[in-house]
């Protein structure tokens, strides 16, 4: 009985030793299921509008922009042309067609943007706390 109850608890042991030392090599962590998923948004770019045009997110999503039209778009916060409201929003160059470019909103509020190429064209992203 000794023998089963010793031979048990080393085989207890070495798969422990072996999830630990796998956990180790991967960077996993036994609280890491706890940690928040990262949540991404598109926003695409078309031809004549921002689709969707607006949208509801939770603070520190992403929101990736999608150039999926023939020409350079460059999305920013308002106010047009300095895009002084909340100004770190606002890739400080244009997005070339097929490009994208993401954000992360750490800011709650209502953000209203538009395409400073083409200021017509307008949307609003509106972050909630978490």
């Amino acid at each position: 009985m000794k023998r089963k109850t010793l031979i048990t608890a080393t085989v207890i042991i070495i798969i422990a030793t072996a999830a630990g030392v796998y956990a180790a090599k991967a960077h996993l962590s036994f609280f890491s299921f706890w940690k928040p998923i990262q949540v991404t948004e598109t926003i695409t770019m078309a031809a004549d509008a921002f689709e969707p045009k607006e949208i509801s997110v939770f603070k520190n999503t992403n929101v990736c922009f999608k150039n999926e039209d023939d020409e350079e778009r460059w999305p920013a916060s308002n106010i047009h042309p300095t895009h002084g409201i909340f100004p770190e929003f606002d890739p400080k160059e244009p997005v070339a067609p097929g490009d994208m470019w993401c954000f992360q909103f750490k800011r709650t509020g209502i953000w209203r943007f538009h395409d400073h190429l083409f200021p017509e064209l307008t949307g609003v992203i509106t972050v909630r706390g978490s």
